[in-house]
């Protein structure tokens, strides 16, 4: 058919018909693009008759040669149908699907696809699916024996061949349209295949290796358009953005390192210079991911650092994704700032003096905890401390980034990333304060290529040690099966 536009609406495409199109947009499907890009689940070998194995779902290329109403049991009638190939014949069996006698049409090519069973006194196809093979679809040559035919995910009502039907249509009137992101000398550096071929071979593949250069190159885009993307949402974020100088007086943190129940590890000393060296520069705002495994004491790092911030007359925010982890966060705090808190009478504040040795910073600093559960009596006094500078640091859980609350002098933000806070939010944050710094936390080991790419916007650091007496935090792999 004519050429359809990529981003035309899938009801312009011949093959979608009557409920087709509500029950594409279940699979997500709403333009012909989305159809292209709908991958199969699988692919099965092509096999003959005389290849075909009991019990593995396949798919063969026959002709029919008879059909016709059978009973199948006591109370049962169906369809049976003879097929072969060059390599020998098998029958059908559809149970209760008496109609199809009347439809499939003997002396027609079709590809089944379905389960070889024992029934009686020999091997059946049970219940394949069928789509017939028109000698102008150009399918024959896709279905010779040994090549993969595309099993897609399916949703209720939307058959496998009404699916295939309507992804070849969206291949053939709109492949060749679809504009290739990527630049041709980048294909040929990479060894990479063309969009429109690879589009076709993941569907269509001549070969297992014709199927695996074309996901490669399909996720090589993928993972390129996503890094475009976070690099120029970096780029967007220093542009114009000068960081806050956030140096404190000397020897400031020096009670609160001496107050701690424990000593910092190396790896923790060395991450935190990164840190307060970032806030201390100022240059561009802070955006840096603190990896470390559960344990590895990145609340510690993150505590420094916003009492530094505290202690420069800003204020900081700690968020968490969830209420019992941003609790949990505020009693970690507790515990770590015991010997310097001053007796206080609510439960969800916490005032800490720090000045030790020093007179730098005379007035003690206050810590509040917000959740989205919060009463809003509560929310209301915590709000109220946040405008007037009486709160210094924030706990909480995202609702401190809604809109409500506002944190005039955030010097610095820091977000417990748990795999649940994407560059959205971030971007949310930082519009709370353009210049103020960012911190990110995240216990999960992340290969440093895929966190350049899902945290490009980040700079990264990494405890790599965890304090003496834990117990090594092992991640392993489990197969499905497992």
């Amino acid at each position: 058919g004519p050429t359809a536009s990529p981003d035309a609406p899938v009801t312009a495409l011949r093959s979608v018909r009557g409920r087709s199109a509500t029950l594409l947009g279940k699979l997500g499907i709403q333009t012909v693009r989305d159809a292209i890009y709908l991958f199969p689940r699988r692919h099965n070998t092509v096999r003959t008759i005389g290849q075909l194995r009991p019990d593995e779902e396949q798919t063969i290329l026959a002709t029919l040669q008879h059909v016709r109403v059978v009973r199948l049991g006591r109370a049962m009638e169906g369809t049976e149908g003879i097929i072969g190939d060059d390599t020998g014949i098998i029958r059908a069996v559809w149970f209760n699907q008496k109609y199809l006698a009347q439809r499939l049409k003997p002396g027609t090519r079709y590809v089944f696809t379905g389960k070889v069973a024992l029934f009686r006194d020999g091997v059946v196809l049970e219940s394949p699916e069928h789509e017939e093979v028109r000698p102008d679809s150009g399918l024959e040559s896709m279905l010779q024996e040994g090549r993969l035919f595309p099993i897609y995910p399916s949703t209720e009502g939307l058959y496998q061949p009404t699916l295939r039907r309507i992804v070849r249509e969206a291949l053939a009137r709109c492949a060749n349209a679809l504009d290739d992101a990527l630049p041709g000398d980048l294909l040929k550096r990479n060894g990479l295949l063309p969009l429109r071929q690879a589009l076709w071979q993941a569907h269509y593949p001549d070969s297992q290796e014709k199927y695996d250069e074309a996901r490669r190159r399909l996720a090589f885009e993928e993972l390129f358009l996503i890094q475009l993307g976070v690099l120029a949402h970096r780029k967007a974020a220093e542009l114009g953005a000068k960081g806050l100088v956030l140096k404190p007086p000397a020897g400031f943190l020096d009670a609160f390192f001496n107050a701690l129940p424990f000593k910092l590890t190396a790896a923790q000393e060395r991450v935190l210079g990164e840190v307060l060296g970032d806030m201390a520069r100022g240059e561009v705002p802070m955006a840096r991911l603190l990896q470390g495994e559960v344990g590895s004491g990145k609340t510690v790092v993150a505590l420094a650092a916003l009492l530094t911030a505290a202690a420069c007359g800003y204020q900081g925010a700690i968020m968490a994704p969830t209420e019992v982890l941003a609790e949990q966060h505020f009693m970690t705090v507790g515990r770590l700032l015991e010997k310097l808190a001053w007796p206080q009478t609510k439960d969800y504040l916490l005032t800490v003096q720090l000045q030790g040795e020093m007179e730098g910073h005379p007035r003690p600093i206050t810590l509040g905890l917000l959740t989205g559960s919060t009463s809003e009596a509560r929310k209301r006094e915590i709000r109220e401390m946040l405008s007037n500078g009486a709160l210094d640091i924030l706990i909480g859980t995202h609702a401190i980034i809604q809109d409500e609350v506002r944190i005039p002098r955030l010097g610095l933000a820091v977000v417990d990333e748990q795999h649940r806070f994407g560059v959205v939010q971030r971007a949310a944050v930082r519009r709370q304060a353009q210049a103020s710094h960012l911190l990110a936390m995240s216990a999960t080991p992340i290969p440093r290529t895929l966190a350049m790419t899902l945290y490009g916007d980040l700079d990264l650091s990494t405890i790599d040690q965890l304090p003496p007496g834990r117990q090594k935090v092992r991640t392993r792999l489990a197969a499905p099966e497992r």
